[in-house]
């Protein structure tokens, strides 16, 4: 789905109460000079993270290493235990034989962020035309071994069929080294973006609403217009050409053509200059003589769109690849 939503904003939650305890210079300089205990100390988590359920009211010990505890109580000449009594997660947080003791309930909290972005989007994404069909949910990733996320998904979506996997952190893996062997195992992708060229385009008597720094040509045409070719979160068949464009010279005189590809973040670019909008590159044709308009032609192809031009009358061509993942 994308976003910044897994297993890492768990972990950032759990570091940011560490942080409102501790104080972000010790961490900071925790992480710096004793950083193989940092990873231990988040190892230990990743593991609570993974298999604590919630389902009771069993509290959660998290492992935080002595060389934690006693730089901070070398810079601050506090004691951990004092610091929680005094602050407002009294009663919810208790150290105690080397262990930070949390209760169920707070523990829940550094899963709200994520598990609420996680259900908004798919949420987002079920209200859209092509997801409205949609019956089964495939879950995979590290994130999906959590007992809370797979119960808030099926609390949910109790109208979708679940499917987990055994493995689920392996899947990803599995997957990519399945698609690196036989890429044409994606029949489909879903656009990133919206994909379109910069274009001139006669102007409409009854179009009123273009800027006059836009017009050309005696006032006839405006400049810089986006073509869409396809939209963002539209889907896509890989492996064939589609999305057929065809573009005419503006002047007689011309003699080659430059397509200029463009991306968008938005659905209905009308400018180019617009600021969500990117260039992604080009592509030159020259027209022989008697050749006024050209054929474009794009291909969703592995990580790839492939876009082919080529004069209306002539068998001269050209290709170019851009990224279609980033």
């Amino acid at each position: 789905m994308g976003g910044d939503w897994g297993g890492t904003q768990v972990n950032n939650s759990f570091q940011g109460l560490l942080t409102k305890l501790l104080g972000a210079p010790i961490i900071s300089k925790f992480k710096e000079e004793k950083f193989f205990d940092y990873l231990e100390m988040m190892s230990d988590f990743e593991i609570q993270k993974q298999f604590i359920s919630l389902d009771n009211d069993d509290e959660v010990m998290l492992k935080v290493p002595e060389s934690l505890i006693n730089m901070f109580r070398e810079e601050t000449k506090e004691e951990l235990s004092d610091v929680i009594e005094q602050s407002p997660m009294r009663g919810q947080l208790e150290w105690t034989s080397g262990r930070l003791i949390v209760q169920p309930d707070l523990f829940s909290t550094f899963f709200s962020v994520s598990i609420d972005n996680v259900l908004s989007k798919l949420k987002e994404m079920f209200e859209e035309n092509c997801s409205r069909d949609v019956s089964t949910l495939l879950v995979v990733g590290g994130f999906s071994e959590s007992p809370v996320l797979k119960r808030a998904i099926k609390r949910s979506f109790r109208d979708k069929s679940i499917i987990i996997p055994e493995h689920p952190s392996l899947a990803i893996l599995q997957g990519a080294v399945i698609y690196g062997h036989n890429p044409m195992t994606v029949k489909t992708r879903i656009c990133k973006y919206t994909y379109g060229f910069m274009a001139v385009k006669t102007i409409e008597h009854q179009d009123s609403q273009v800027p006059r720094n836009r017009t050309i040509l005696g006032g006839e045409c405006e400049s810089g217009v986006f073509d869409k070719l396809v939209e963002i979160g539209q889907p896509v068949e890989v492996g064939r050409y589609q999305v057929e464009k065809t573009y005419t010279k503006v002047s007689p005189s011309q003699t080659s053509m430059i397509l200029l590809m463009y991306t968008s973040t938005s659905k209905e670019p009308r400018y180019v200059t617009e600021d969500h909008c990117s260039l992604l590159g080009d592509l030159v044709l020259t027209l022989p003589p008697g050749s006024d308009e050209v054929v474009v032609s794009t291909m969703f192809s592995d990580t790839f769109l492939t876009v082919k031009a080529a004069g209306k009358r002539s068998k001269h061509e050209v290709t170019a690849k851009f990224d279609f993942l980033t």
